[in-house]
């Protein structure tokens, strides 16, 4: 059962996302991902967090996340949704005709990648409720997820103000800085030595048996902050600031790529 404040704020979640209209990015390429609550053991409302498994190249590799992936053609973003939840860990949202799970309602779009300042691919997360006592057991599928476990919602309530940095290599801003997909931008980048860029986080309590501790950033970090604001309206702690970069020569090497071909670069 949720404590007082807990099941207060759980009421707020349902009127804002049921009576408020979730704004929409024009996209053609879309991923959704859910963000599943339930009660904890200690009467708090828990949130659900995956990470993604490490593959050479991917840009999301080891990344703390939400279930979710690509909307595939013919399908909605909750069909999607709803499909990669079963296939990452196994659980069915619909089973037993949705009983199960509530659906809360979906949060605005969150451009994940840009080029020349335009969303190439935009994030939409749907909020589910469990409303069964007991979390059906969980089947990770090994080449998707490394690892799924359940925190409080209140550790984002009260972040660290101001939200700290950390450095993100090169290698890993090439979905935000399409510039760098250039392989003669990529190379001068490098031969200067610039630094790499600043990316806002906070420290999440690892999964079991893993070391600690976790970051949240990115996407899953700005969709969190969209989520605490339906929750908690004009009281949310959690304003992530904007992402930059450490060095200006990155911006000397961007502005010059822009002038290159200033509709292929751009950054988010």
């Amino acid at each position: 059962m949720l404590c007082d404040e807990e099941a207060a704020r759980l009421t707020r979640l349902r009127r804002n996302l049921r009576c408020g209209t979730a704004r929409l990015t024009p996209c053609a390429r879309r991923a959704a991902v859910s963000c599943l609550l339930r009660v904890g053991p200690s009467g708090c409302l828990q949130a659900f967090y995956i990470t993604r498994a490490a593959h050479p190249g991917d840009p999301w590799s080891g990344d703390v996340a939400w279930p979710g992936g690509r909307v595939e053609p013919g399908e909605t973003d909750l069909e999607a949704a709803v499909r990669e939840v079963r296939e990452e860990v196994g659980l069915d949202l619909l089973a037993d005709g949705g009983s199960a799970w509530e659906l809360l309602g979906p949060l605005d779009d969150r451009p994940a990648v840009r080029r020349g300042g335009v969303a190439t691919l935009v994030v939409r997360a749907f909020v589910f409720f469990q409303r069964c006592l007991v979390t059906p057991p969980l089947t990770l599928h090994e080449r998707e997820v490394s690892a799924g476990w359940w925190l409080p919602l209140s550790l984002l309530s009260d972040p660290p103000r101001p939200l700290p940095f950390f450095d993100v290599p090169v290698a890993r801003l090439a979905t935000r800085i399409p510039a760098l997909r250039s392989r003669r931008v990529l190379a001068c980048v490098q031969f200067l030595g610039l630094d790499v860029a600043l990316f806002p986080y906070i420290n999440l309590p690892p999964p079991p048996g893993a070391p600690g501790p976790t970051r949240l950033w990115g996407v899953t970090l700005g969709l969190a902050e969209l989520l605490l604001h339906a929750a908690d309206g004009a009281l949310a702690a959690l304003a992530v600031p904007r992402w930059r970069l450490r060095h200006i020569g990155w911006d000397m090497v961007l502005w010059v790529a822009a002038m290159y071909a200033p509709d292929r670069y751009g950054r988010t």
